[in-house]
This record gives C-alpha cells, structure tokens and sequence, in this order.
C-alpha cells in the first residue's frame, strides 16, 4: 500500500524527522535581517526579534513573518499549521523579553577586532561643538534628545520616544547614539558629546562589552572621518547645556 504525500513531511514515519529536516532547512539558511535570528526546535520555528521600540518590532517582525509566508506558499504548506497559505494566528505567539543584552545577539568579535571608547570628565574650559544629551523617564513613557552648542550659542536640538519599556540605560545610550550620528552626517571634524550617564560611558570604555548596540556606537565613532569625543558630567549642577538637554528630553516623553 502505497500513498502519495505533497504537502509537508508525514509525521510518524522514521524518516520524518530526517526529512523534516531537509525541508526546513531552506527556513534556516534565510536572511531575516541583522536584528532577527531563526532557530528549528523539532518542528516548531522561533524567530527572536530584536528592536529598541514597539514600531521598530512590529515592522521588524511583519518583514521576518512575510518572509516566512512567502516560504509556506512556495512549499504548499496548507495543511494543519497553515489555513489558506496564512500562518494561523492560534498558532502564533510571541513574548517580548526585556532586557539590556541579549546575549544570542551578541556576535562574536575576534579579540584584535575589539575596540573601548574613552571619556573625561567635563569642564568649563572645553570649546567647539559640543553636544549635550540626556533620557528621561515620566509617567512611565521614556524619551531622549540631545543640545548642539557652538560659542555658548544652541544651534540644534533633537528629541525622540523610545518604547515604554526601555531602561533608563539604553534610554541614555540612544541620546549617545543620536548625537553619534549628528556629528557624522554632519561631517564635524572636531565634536564633544557630554553625557551625565556614567554607566553607559564605562560600557564604551569597556573592551570586553560586546552588546551590539554598544559595538555600533563603537564603530561610528573609530570609522567616523574626525574626531569625537567623550565626556562625563554631573547631573543638575548648573551647566546650561545639561539642564537643556534634560529639558528637550522631559518634553520628549
């Protein structure tokens, strides 16, 4: 007796697990992107996706699960999991992990390829461009923003939302990411980034911290065709700069 099988793996048989396995591969072998990473157990599959906001999630998640879709409909796979080539929502779950590393995220990084990113501490006596940044926390939304100086003069101001649940620590490091970026496309030859988050400034001191995001801002600033530098200051303790940046950051929230 015989039984012709086109759509999935039968299960039961001592070759489905074999077989399984050779068709999900093509699953495995898929770019889903930079922030998004797949892995088989038995026959289930998990995407763990990760996205520093709710909006960032949900279009980083809607870009992996159409890739997905598009799999289940090259394959037929309209059996028990898939109802008209949809993956089946009673099927679906997800769990949001909150947290400030996730280590499955962190790529290995050869050890001569490792990089820290020094600070000082502010003064008065600094000069040029100097960019302030802040987060902040209020009735539980989070924002950041970040003050460009120049002469003692603001010449520009940024401020952003991050999601609810983001910790005061990658709320600061954003702001330090943000102003990052500033001094990039703005092509400054010379900058000073001044952040009251003495947590996130030893994160970048560190060689042996490897979180992706902390990587990154590594990367802008050794790749960054000038020269920026770090800075430490005390919160709230009169410099205009800071109470500005506080300021833009209140009122991001």
């Amino acid at each position: 007796m015989s039984k012709v099988y086109n759509k999935g793996i039968p299960q039961g048989s001592s070759l489905g697990p074999m077989l399984w396995n050779i068709f999900v591969n093509d699953v495995l072998e898929t770019d889903f992107g930079p922030r998004t990473r797949v892995q088989a157990f038995a026959d289930d599959i998990l995407l763990m996706i990760q996205a520093p906001a709710s909006y960032c999630f949900r279009n980083e998640s809607r870009e992996a699960l159409t890739k997905l879709d598009l799999w289940t409909k090259a394959n037929d796979m309209t059996g028990l999991y898939f109802l008209k080539n949809k993956i089946q929502d009673f099927k679906t779950q997800y769990l949001v992990i909150r947290a400030q590393s996730f280590p499955f995220f962190n790529s290995f990084i050869p050890p001569w390829d490792k990089k820290c990113i020094t600070w000082n501490i502010f003064n008065e006596n600094i000069t040029g461009t100097l960019i302030f940044t802040d987060g902040s926390r209020m009735n539980n939304k989070v924002g950041g923003a970040y003050v460009v100086y120049n002469n003692n003069f603001e010449i520009s101001h940024h401020m952003f939302r991050l999601s609810d649940h983001a910790t005061v620590f990658t709320d600061d490091l954003m702001a330090v990411n943000a102003a990052v970026d500033y001094c990039i496309n703005n092509h400054l030859q010379a900058s000073s980034i001044i952040s009251d988050s003495r947590s996130v400034l030893l994160a970048l001191d560190n060689v042996n911290n490897t979180d992706s995001d902390i990587s990154k801002i590594k990367n802008k600033i050794f790749n960054h065709n000038g020269n920026i530098h770090l800075f430490w200051i005390k919160a709230h303790v009169g410099f205009a700069g800071n109470e500005k940046a506080d300021e833009y950051a209140k009122e991001a929230t």
